[in-house]
């Protein structure tokens, strides 16, 4: 999500952080999902590709970019082209969103494609491809599915997304001992 909504806030904020010498943290749990931290460990050098019909592009982006930098452990990424379609009314009131597309690497050339087409036939919401030379993971987060296809097989597997109330244990570790 945004975080922010204006960057007079923003500024604001990051004043009274710095001051105060506070820590802060934006809680993205993709990477604290077991489904990910095993497609991390098995597949090296990956390309994510989330494409899909009305997902919010603008609201979840920050969600995929922190996902491709957690499986890459890339530092930085940039970004190379948008294209930025038709804004719509977001289903919180008041908000906005896009129907758009957005491309970015890494320090390591892989690629992460953001696409929110109004066009799209997945009407089911969105797709997150990961990718590399040897094996591609195809995932269906609202399904609780993932198919893995490398040279020889396709397979279908439960792909098991945590409740949010489950990981706030692991969040609070991780902030009590540094380790984020």
């Amino acid at each position: 999500k945004i975080v922010f909504n204006s960057i007079t806030y923003y500024n604001y904020t990051k004043k009274l952080i710095l001051k105060n010498k506070i820590n802060s943290y934006v809680n993205y749990p993709r990477r604290y999902y077991k489904g990910y931290n095993s497609i991390k460990n098995k597949c090296l050098n990956t390309n994510l590709e989330v494409s899909g019909y009305n997902w919010r592009l603008a609201s979840n982006c920050l969600h995929m970019i922190d996902l491709f930098l957690f499986l890459n452990n890339s530092k930085s990424i940039k970004l190379y082209k948008n294209n930025f379609e038709e804004i719509y009314k977001s289903k919180r009131d008041g908000y906005f969103d896009i129907y758009g597309s957005m491309i970015f690497y890494d320090e390591n050339h892989n690629k992460l494609s953001l696409i929110d087409n109004i066009n799209s036939f997945n009407i089911n919401g969105h797709q997150i491809k990961i990718y590399n030379k040897k094996i591609i993971y195809i995932i269906y987060e609202n399904k609780n599915m993932c198919l893995s296809i490398d040279n020889k097989n396709i397979n279908k597997n439960y792909f098991n997304l945590d409740l949010q109330s489950n990981l706030s244990k692991k969040y609070l570790e991780d902030i009590l001992t540094n380790n984020i």
